[in-house]
């Protein structure tokens, strides 16, 4: 899973995607990876998953992905500072 987010991030650039994080969990349940987006606004989160989900080069990529995920969830954070 890592490699291929290391993979796809000039396909994400190409998207939109600034950069984004790539975090491992070295203390829970084993093979968890966590992939950390920021954006200006929800407005902008969304615009730019729907750029990326109509582009067939995302779509195959995701497929790859999803291959790998055997749960998720999408956790929202407002950053305080």
């Amino acid at each position: 899973m890592v490699q291929l987010f290391q993979g796809g991030r000039e396909l994400l650039t190409d998207l939109g995607r600034r950069d984004y994080r790539i975090l491992t969990d070295l203390a829970g349940e084993f093979f968890t990876v966590v992939v950390e987006f920021s954006w200006a606004s929800l407005a902008e989160m969304e615009e730019q998953r729907e750029r990326a989900f109509a582009d067939a080069r995302f779509q195959e990529w995701f497929s790859e992905m999803s291959e790998l995920v055997e749960s998720g969830r999408r956790e929202l954070f407002a950053v305080v500072e």
